[in-house]
């Protein structure tokens, strides 16, 4: 099953690409391509690193590494295997994005994603979009369904939150909205250190040996510092993605 917007320009080869790719690779149920914005003149610079962002997440282990920044297939560029989508019950309103919501319930269920390199779809970018305007598409609906699926995923365990900033206590509020309590939040600014956040002390990094068995979740918004945060987690002994993963 391909999907596409009524107003984007795909290749003339997107669909043939895509089809080949999913034939070559038995082990992938579904996948996306590289896309790029289009007219640029409105593209803007949010939009710009989305795309660049995108672009770069080629690889499963890629994809899944930054399942939980944002959702990582362009939704007009999915291709799914009509198995697996109706298995998992198509398409559910649920009151968030429910392109994200299919992604997650396909890596739920244990189905590895994929994407080919090429940039083969143009999306057109409008200030009437759906993703501009409705209000499944807030960024308070995109946190509800990533704490979610974490949530489930992480099925009781403690959650540290590694990012004291506004993602941080945005998406420890989410979870507290699912009745998940947040253990502490891991800071390296001094001028944090010491406070308490939703019930929550915020410890420095130095204290991370004192949590075990935790989830860790590196929460901020600056790509430079999620690396640095998932640089420090991995030499600490965390597996990615069963023991900590990425937050946006």
């Amino acid at each position: 099953m391909a999907r596409m917007d009524a107003d984007d320009i795909a290749s003339p080869t997107r669909l043939e690409c895509q089809v080949a790719f999913l034939d070559a690779h038995s082990d992938i149920v579904a996948c996306g391509t590289g896309i790029r914005y289009f007219p640029r003149r409105l593209v803007r610079d949010g939009a710009r690193r989305y795309e660049s962002w995108i672009n770069g997440l080629v690889s499963p282990a890629a994809i899944e590494r930054d399942l939980f920044v944002e959702c990582p297939i362009p939704h007009p560029t999915l291709v799914v295997r009509a198995t697996a989508f109706e298995q998992l019950g198509g398409y559910l309103e649920v009151g968030w994005p429910e392109d994200y919501d299919l992604i997650l319930r396909l890596w739920e269920a244990g189905y590895r994603l994929g994407k080919v390199s090429e940039v083969l779809l143009r999306w057109r970018e409008r200030p009437d979009r759906l993703s501009r305007t409705d209000p499944r598409y807030a960024d308070d609906a995109f946190r509800q369904c990533k704490a979610h699926f974490i949530r489930r995923r992480i099925a009781g365990r403690p959650v540290v939150i590694c990012g004291a900033g506004p993602v941080g206590k945005a998406f420890a509020r989410a979870l507290l909205a699912k009745e998940h309590h947040v253990t502490a939040f891991i800071e390296l600014d001094p001028r944090k250190i010491g406070q308490t956040i939703h019930g929550a002390p915020v410890v420095p990094w130095s204290d991370m040996r004192c949590y075990r068995d935790v989830y860790a979740l590196a929460a901020v918004g600056s790509p430079e510092a999620r690396r640095e945060i998932r640089e420090r987690l991995l030499a600490a002994g965390f597996r990615e993605p069963e023991d900590c993963c990425a937050v946006a």
